[in-house]
């Protein structure tokens, strides 16, 4: 479902690279099912760059699927794809291939970001960098809840409030009220972690934002 949904936000005739490849699957099905016209399949990991060699070679799809190993996005070339795509990684790491890879995104129409862990950080990071989130989806898969942004370059950078990072454009999807409750817990143990902790200055102002985040959060599940 998550790759579904990933591959559903592509553009058709898009050239696309999908860092964090592993053994090509959405790569080969963008191809399969005429959404995509070329994919760089890009990761960091031999193993999974043999894997996925195997995948292309079994479907004969090495004209359409380009093979690298490299560090996010230091395969591509500028101009060589329209939209990036990165999924299963924590929001850091994702920003951190992004801000390297800055010469790539900035000839791209489309990021699809698919972040495991802070998402939060991803929307500052891209409303900060121009890039407008036009969509978000909640797919749940094996009992597990993901969230994947689509994002398309903004006239202007904006500044997001506290609300906006956290809640983002979820509101009224079937699954938002059970990830509403995941997001409730974990803040509730944020917090409860630090009224345990030494208080020092510090302590103070983070307790602060966590109480703030947490009253959001319940307020939105109030609605």
């Amino acid at each position: 479902k998550r790759l579904a949904c990933i591959a559903a936000c592509v553009p058709k005739n898009s050239r696309v690279v999908d860092v964090g490849c592993d053994h090509a699957y959405l790569a080969i099905e963008l191809i399969d099912r005429g959404i995509a016209c070329t994919v760089v399949a890009s990761d960091i990991v031999a193993g999974p760059i043999a894997a996925a060699r195997k995948n292309i070679q079994n479907r004969a799809l090495q004209d359409k699927i380009k093979l690298v190993q490299a560090n996010g996005l230091q395969g591509v070339q500028k101009g060589e794809v329209d939209c990036v795509i990165i999924a299963g990684m924590g929001a850091g790491v994702i920003i951190d291939i992004l801000e390297a890879g800055q010469e790539v995104i900035e000839e791209c129409n489309i990021l699809v970001l698919q972040p495991m862990v802070g998402i939060e950080l991803l929307r500052k990071w891209l409303a900060s960098h121009s890039w407008q989130i036009e969509q978000e989806y909640l797919i749940e898969e094996n009992g597990i809840i993901y969230e994947i942004l689509v994002s398309k370059p903004a006239s202007k950078a904006v500044e997001l409030s506290l609300a906006e990072c956290y809640l983002g454009k979820l509101g009224k999807q079937e699954l938002f009220p059970r990830y509403l409750e995941q997001l409730i817990k974990k803040q509730e143990k944020i917090l409860a972690a630090l009224d345990k902790a030494k208080c020092t200055e510090q302590i103070v102002q983070k307790r602060k934002k966590t109480a703030r985040i947490l009253q959001i959060l319940r307020e939105a599940y109030d609605e």
